[in-house]
């Protein structure tokens, strides 16, 4: 199945959320599956699940922007000084009540596949901190 048919195609979205805070949601999850070199198909999914539920912009090629924040992703796991300058932009683009989906879906993705792995440990970790000390939290 297409991802294009799995966002509701509407000019006024309803779920809260501005495009910007989608992506960049988008982008936190995939951090999670990423983190720990290995995709489990449950993350994946769950993934999938989360994303039909965003009011994507039809303007925008979710498919597209899945292999954009794939690269982005990947870039800040290789690199501590990519990862400090992702975490930043996460912070720039999400909004206090989007940063508390993106770190509930986020811990989703993590337990997945039911094992909790060091690497995924510390990619929360360092999304906590960056997105609740942004948000006023700590």
């Amino acid at each position: 199945m297409s991802f294009r048919s799995l966002f509701r195609l509407s000019s006024q979205p309803d779920d809260g959320l501005t495009q910007a805070e989608r992506e960049a949601i988008v982008d936190v999850l995939h951090y999670c599956m990423y983190a720990d070199k290995h995709i489990a198909t449950t993350e994946d999914d769950l993934i999938e699940a989360a994303a039909r539920k965003f009011d994507w912009d039809p303007k925008v090629s979710y498919e597209y922007y899945e292999g954009k924040s794939t690269g982005m992703v990947r870039l800040a796991l290789s690199d501590p000084y990519a990862r400090a300058s992702f975490l930043e932009d996460l912070n720039a683009r999400l909004g206090n009540q989007a940063k508390l989906i993106a770190l509930q879906l986020a811990e989703r993705v993590v337990n997945a596949d039911g094992v909790r792995r060091a690497e995924e440990l510390e990619a929360m970790e360092a999304l906590r901190r960056s997105l609740m000390f942004a948000a006023g939290e700590r």
